[in-house]
């Protein structure tokens, strides 16, 4: 089987896995559920360095995280009218309490403005289910094999949420401490059929490690608005815009002012140019994310964040070498160098500087990291523009 081959059933069978989620803590203590706070405010005491979504655009030069703030898996062409559809399955809860619990944590993305489920008519196909599943189940991960207590199918029309009907669950964690919460889950699972991967913001539905019954943080906000648009600029954001300047997108708060840097270059030899951004300071570590697109210049998908790809107190060129390696080449303070090229599949490999030749390295230096480029394929430029 060839690479090209192995690529191929490598993004076949990643379609139809499931992402799995595994809060492993019963619920915890008493927080604020969405009907009683209005989306997007936060206690003080759960902020992670998130800005507060009150703030003034500009206001101040927002707290960052040491690692993003989300993460992308997927995207919807239109979000604006989701069908879901609640199976009737035999589960561990009142079947109108789970059906209560997830309607409510549909309405909570849909007060977002930005997105809408409502409930599928009858004997048509809803773009996501939702319902108890037990041990093994189709071509999921089965339940009982690890700590997982739901997982959300593909980001695509069809997908589905299952819940461990192995576990013992309650409604809302806000009303009972002795269980899993519905609502709680269904608000994270339902923010993975969005599109949204994990966030290491601690305030952030999508979180890892907790079912949580929080209203939508900054963290989900910024993912959502990064996706599907919304929002007001600020410092750390990048927008992406026409080289006429008209708007095409905002990566909300992906830049730290200060303390990271950014460029736009094709890592997988694809033919569209990717967003990269990475952190400069040393308590990042090097950590690199990629954002790639779609049509229209669309945020599609994440990678990373990828610890220690880049060298916070060095220079960092990206370059394309005359052999047509895309290379990211490390210069250190002493003189150093260290080189790496990107495979197709956009992972660093090692490479030799001494490969790149002194013309392209004298070309690339004088032109530094763009911030300029096809974004997807259209033979269109896009620019990035760091919000100030």
């Amino acid at each position: 089987m060839s690479r090209r081959d192995l690529k191929v059933l490598l993004g076949a069978l990643v379609a139809l896995s499931c992402t799995c989620c595994a809060p492993e803590v019963p619920a915890g203590p008493s927080v604020p559920s969405v009907g009683q706070q209005n989306v997007g405010q936060q206690s003080g005491a759960q902020q992670s360095g998130a800005r507060q979504s009150g703030d003034a655009p500009g206001a101040n030069t927002p707290a960052q995280p040491v690692l993003p703030h989300f993460t992308i898996r997927g995207r919807w062409p239109d979000p604006q009218r989701l069908t879901y559809r609640i199976e009737e399955r035999v589960g561990p809860l009142d079947a109108n309490e789970f059906g209560a619990a997830v309607s409510r944590a549909c309405a909570a993305w849909s007060a977002t403005g930005l997105v809408t489920f409502v409930p599928a008519e009858p004997e048509t196909k809803a773009d996501v289910t939702l319902g108890w599943r037990r041990g093994h189940h189709g071509a999921c991960e089965p339940f009982s094999a690890d700590s997982a207590v739901a997982h959300s199918g593909p980001v695509r029309p069809g997908t589905f949420v299952h819940f461990d009907a192995g576990r013992k669950w309650v409604a809302d964690a806000e009303h009972d401490r002795d269980g899993y919460s519905v609502y709680g889950t269904a608000l994270h699972e339902l923010g993975h059929v969005l599109g949204l991967g994990h966030s290491v913001a601690t305030d952030a539905v999508m979180s890892t490690g907790f079912v949580r019954s929080a209203p939508l943080a900054d963290s989900d906000l910024f993912a959502l608005q990064s996706l599907y648009g919304g929002g007001a600029d600020e410092i750390g954001d990048l927008r992406l815009e026409t080289d006429g300047g008209d708007l095409l997108g905002t990566l909300r708060g992906v830049a730290a002012p200060g303390l990271s840097d950014f460029a736009v270059f094709d890592v997988d030899g694809n033919g569209c140019d990717d967003v990269l951004v990475w952190r400069t300071d040393r308590a990042a570590n090097g950590q690199l994310m990629i954002y790639h697109f779609s049509s229209g210049a669309k945020l599609a998908r994440t990678t990373g964040p990828l610890v220690g790809a880049m060298a916070g107190a060095a220079d960092n060129l990206l370059l394309h070498t005359a052999s047509g390696h895309r290379v990211l080449l490390t210069t250190y303070k002493n003189g150093r160098r260290v080189a790496r090229h990107f495979d197709q599949y956009g992972v660093l490999r090692g490479f030799s500087a001494h490969l790149i030749g002194k013309e392209v390295l004298a070309a690339a230096k004088q032109r530094g990291n763009v911030r300029q480029g096809d974004l997807d394929g259209d033979g269109v430029r896009e620019r990035l523009v760091a919000v100030k």
